[in-house]
């Protein structure tokens, strides 16, 4: 390794390290009191290294450089120190002068001491610019994390940027777009304490006053005491004495606590003003019923009757007018219940009034066929009525019904043009009566009703195999 000093006279006590023309590696600048070290930092520029007192028996003037390369032989420039040879080891003199280390002292913005193993900051030396970086906006330092430790970044919105910048506590307010004077708070958040009179409502609060509806104290309207006996009996009724309004008396009557009255025995019972008649009212405070009894005085007693008791005690006859159950059509039907009372509409509604019935015959001795039709009008006896029972029939009982098919025959009424039967009366094969159908007859109860004069038809859709004596039997009744 050569190492190559070069020597330049600055020509001043305070010589300036000019920078790029020796491409030195390392340089020291003596002063007039002082040394500067400096190392080189790029192409064409140095950084500062270190800085001591004294010219350490240099001249001041000189900027000395160093080159130190890998084998060969030094020179040296300027002839101030001549030539060097050998390896960096073997200069001492120069190994002295390069490694001293830093002296201790201040040292511009660092102070070295502990013979320059401890290097001191200096207080308020270093700049925002040379501190590291925030990673970003909205930032400010300090420490969210519980406990002592490293400063961290804690995160700054907008909001809380205009509220570190307000100047006192009313800006801040003003930032807030809150009243100074006055909070706005839940009921709830009062967990504690009372609250002043003041706060409440206007006017004077005192004992005479109460807070009103609009929160404002009021004196309540009127005036005076009421005065009452010196005693009284538990449930009493207290009662006006004379009428000043002010004065109370107790009574004989009492009202316990589960609402029960009582009145003494031996006093009078009045309903307004008059006294009752019966000496036996008492009776009814033990009478129990049930839902819907009566209360009856019988045999001189107050009791509880029920409604069949009661029916019974009025009941009518022949001969006494009272209270009869109505009896319904089929009840009018049986004819042998003596105790009942018969209305029109059971009346009308039963077989003593009469279905009235239309028997249609559609065909002989010759077989059935579709062509087959029966038309009848409605009577002014059936005027008004509906439509009941439908039957069909068929053959002598011994011969006659279908041996094939099922005969199928329709009602419809002509004037209304509207089929009076939902389901088709039927009569199966080898059946005589449509009573037996697997298929019953069902009359459509919208079109059920008919009038005077009304046309009704009778058809064949379905004929069956060797019908005779074919017949359908309407039967009408009031509604």
């Amino acid at each position: 390794m050569a190492v190559t000093l070069y020597d330049q006279f600055g020509g001043s006590s305070t010589p300036t390290l000019t920078t790029g023309s020796d491409n030195c590696d390392y340089v020291i600048v003596v002063g007039a009191d002082y040394q500067e070290r400096y190392i080189k930092d790029g192409a064409t520029s140095y950084r500062f290294y270190n800085r001591t007192n004294g010219a350490g028996g240099l001249t001041a003037g000189h900027i000395i450089g160093v080159s130190i390369t890998e084998g060969g032989t030094g020179s040296s420039g300027g002839g101030v120190w001549g030539t060097i040879t050998g390896t960096l080891s073997d200069q001492t003199d120069l190994n002295a002068a390069l490694g001293a280390g830093v002296a201790d002292g201040d040292k511009g913005d660092i102070t070295v001491s502990a013979s320059g193993a401890t290097w001191t900051i200096d207080a308020g030396v270093v700049t925002y610019a040379k501190m590291q970086d925030v990673s970003a906006t909205d930032k400010i330092l300090g420490r969210s994390t519980a406990g002592s430790g490293d400063v961290e970044e804690i995160a700054c919105t907008a909001a809380g940027r205009a509220l570190l910048d307000d100047a006192n506590a009313a800006a801040q307010l003003t930032t807030l777009g809150a009243a100074a004077s006055s909070h706005t708070h839940a009921a709830s958040d009062i967990a504690s304490g009372t609250i002043a009179t003041a706060r409440l409502g206007s006017g004077t609060a005192n004992s005479t006053t109460f807070l009103r509806g609009d929160q404002t104290y009021a004196t309540p309207a009127g005036s005076g005491d009421v005065v009452g006996p010196a005693s009284a009996t538990d449930n009493a009724i207290a009662r006006y004495d004379t009428t000043t309004g002010k004065l109370i008396q107790t009574s004989l009557v009492t009202i316990d606590d589960s609402g029960s009255v009582n009145i003494p025995t031996g006093q009078t019972y009045k309903i307004n003003g008059s006294a009752l008649a019966s000496t036996n009212l008492s009776d009814v405070s033990v009478a129990t019923g049930s839902n819907d009894d009566f209360l009856q005085m019988k045999a001189g007693v107050w009791s509880n009757r029920t409604i069949a008791q009661v029916k019974t005690d009025l009941a009518a006859s022949t001969t006494t007018a009272g209270v009869a159950e109505l009896a319904i059509n089929t009840e009018v039907d049986t004819g042998s219940d003596a105790t009942r009372a018969v209305t029109p509409d059971a009346l009308a509604g039963s077989s003593i009034f009469g279905v009235k019935s239309i028997v249609a015959q559609l065909n002989g001795t010759t077989a059935l066929t579709t062509s087959e039709k029966v038309y009848f009008r409605i009577p002014p006896s059936i005027n008004g009525m509906n439509l009941v029972s439908v039957r069909g029939a068929c053959g002598t009982g011994a011969a006659g019904s279908s041996s094939s098919g099922t005969p199928t025959f329709t009602v419809r009424n002509v004037t209304d043009n509207q089929q009076m039967l939902s389901t088709s009366l039927t009569i199966d094969a080898g059946e005589y009566t449509s009573a037996t159908a697997a298929a019953a007859v069902a009359i459509n109860a919208t079109y059920d009703d008919v009038a005077t004069d009304d046309l009704i038809e009778i058809a064949v859709t379905t004929a069956g195999t060797g019908v005779t004596y074919a017949t359908v039997t309407l039967g009408f009744q009031l509604p």
